[in-house]
């Protein structure tokens, strides 16, 4: 940009939107810390300063009204490399962090998986105890009340022995 009060306006902006992406790097390895991203905090942290020097002495000169010393192509190649050195340090970082998501969502798919399997064998073991309880207990029940009936029954077609005694073999009341 041409004119000091453009260029101070685009140092500005550019000063402010250098600030955001530093400060939301920093966030991330502020929360993620684990050695194994300190290499990437190095790298990180040598190509912004290096970026934001140069970018920073350019606009400067520029905002002093001064030419830029030297090829301006040369100049610009040199930002943009230090810009992209960063950006690679950024898609690096963001790369290691989808196959740490992607692995961590694999993790809870096993865990998922393996706990349904335990679910439908609780499942399957509750049903067989159900079903045994269901075919064992109610005949225990039934037979002496089914004994009392037979014997009520002869007895009201006159055909039962009043003075005989109901035989049950248990132990409770």
């Amino acid at each position: 940009p041409d004119g000091a009060s453009n260029v101070a306006i685009y140092r500005d902006q550019f000063n402010e939107n250098t600030q955001q992406a530093k400060d939301r790097i920093t966030k991330f390895f502020d929360t993620a810390n684990e050695p194994r991203w300190n290499d990437y905090r190095n790298r990180f942290e040598s190509n912004y300063r290096r970026w934001l020097d140069m970018a920073n002495r350019h606009m400067g000169t520029r905002l002093n009204g001064q030419p830029l010393n030297g090829d301006v192509a040369t100049i610009i190649s040199e930002s943009e490399a230090a810009f992209q050195a960063v950006r690679e340090v950024l898609d690096q970082l963001t790369e290691a962090r989808e196959q740490d998501a992607a692995a961590f969502t694999a993790e809870i798919k096993a865990r998922a998986d393996s706990a349904t399997g335990t679910e439908t064998l609780i499942l399957v073991i509750g049903i067989i105890i159900s079903a045994s309880f269901v075919m064992l207990v109610p005949p225990l029940l039934v037979k002496p009340i089914n004994a009392i009936r037979e014997r009520l029954h002869d007895i009201s077609e006159g055909n039962g022995d009043l003075t005989a005694r109901i035989q049950l073999d248990q132990t409770d009341e």
